[in-house]
């Protein structure tokens, strides 16, 4: 299943682009239209952590529908018989 990688990937992308964003408005308000310094072109390993945390966790979400409903039918097919109509294991 490569869509799990997929989304993950690009939760964590966009997160990261606004979280970036707004710290870097936020350092050019405070320093009075300074620019922006290193610490806000990356994020610490903390927050990179829990970013990857979240961006996981909504992959997760998102995915697990898709893979109970392959596994539910692959277990009905394994067990001989054919769907008899509905979502089976339900």
């Amino acid at each position: 299943l490569c869509l799990k990688p997929a989304i993950q990937y690009t939760v964590f992308e966009q997160v990261k682009r606004i979280v970036l964003a707004g710290r870097r408005e936020r350092s050019t308000s405070a320093r009075g239209g300074g620019g922006g310094g290193k610490d806000s072109d990356s994020l610490g390993a903390a927050e990179a952590f829990f970013l990857g945390m979240v961006a996981r966790t909504v992959a997760t979400i998102i995915c697990f529908p898709y893979v109970r409903g392959k596994v539910m039918l692959q277990s009905t097919y394994a067990e001989g018989g054919a769907p008899t109509g509905g979502i089976p294991g339900m």
